[in-house]
């Protein structure tokens, strides 16, 4: 009885034992893994911290109220004041007062409503060095219970791209000839000030948000297109091969 009883003891002893070591080796397995983890998210967040710094657009995110909770450094760049004087404003705060009103805005605050994401919303701002047009971008961020917590997202300076486009636009209304801009869609999108003067037949044809094979068919019932007057439905079909070639010039 006294060796069954050693032996049991020794057994008991042997699998206490054996328990501790497998459960220390766990341990120092999980105590590394874990510092391996911090490791990459230091090295990730130290990656992340030089791309924003080294960037011309900055990042930005903010609460469930739309307060910004956190800004990269970029942002003084161009708006002349450092990241953390952002921090607990709204962006509706940060915008001109005179540049909210509009379809743009609306559409804008439509979207915080319906947490959606957004891109490339433009809005003016008043800064120090003058006012500067900026461009964001935002996707909205939930938990794991789906609970919105606020957006996420990045934001550019596109104050010289405006400039440049309102200098493009004024080199083309000062165009002696009608000028018509239409989109990837072939929808007219812009028209200049002189298209109703050389034209005045066109200007209630010409209108913004028609695509061009609309405003050609409409055309063709004033009756001033000389060249379309033997055959108008030929011409129609020809005028608009031409078009969509986008070669060459036609005299109307």
């Amino acid at each position: 009885a006294f060796w069954a009883d050693l032996a049991l003891t020794g057994t008991r002893m042997g699998l206490i034992i054996l328990a501790i070591g497998w459960g220390a080796w766990l341990l120092v397995r999980q105590t590394r893994r874990r510092e391996q983890l911090a490791s990459e998210l230091r090295f990730n967040e130290a990656r992340f911290r030089d791309f924003a710094a080294s960037s011309g657009d900055w990042f930005w995110e903010t609460d469930s109220e739309h307060r910004i909770m956190w800004v990269s450094d970029s942002v003084e760049i161009a708006t002349g004041v450092p990241a953390k004087w952002h921090v607990g404003r709204t962006r509706i705060e940060l915008i001109a007062p005179e540049a909210m009103p509009g379809e743009a805005w609306e559409a804008h605050l439509a979207d915080l409503r319906e947490r959606r994401s957004f891109r490339d919303f433009e809005y003016l701002r008043h800064t120090s060095g003058g006012d500067r047009w900026l461009r964001i971008s935002g996707v909205p961020v939930f938990d794991d219970d789906g609970r919105f917590e606020g957006y996420r997202g990045s934001g550019r300076d596109v104050t010289e791209l405006r400039q440049a486009e309102q200098r493009l636009r004024d080199a083309v209304e000062s165009l002696p000839a009608a000028f018509l801009l239409f989109d990837a869609d072939d929808r007219l999108i812009y028209t200049n000030g002189n298209a109703a003067k050389v034209a005045p037949t066109m200007a209630e044809i010409d209108r913004i948000g028609d695509t061009f094979e609309t405003i050609l068919r409409r055309s063709l019932t004033t009756g001033t297109l000389r060249d379309a007057a033997a055959d108008p439905e030929a011409w129609f079909k020809w005028r608009l091969e031409r078009h969509r070639a986008a070669e060459g010039s036609t005299v109307v």
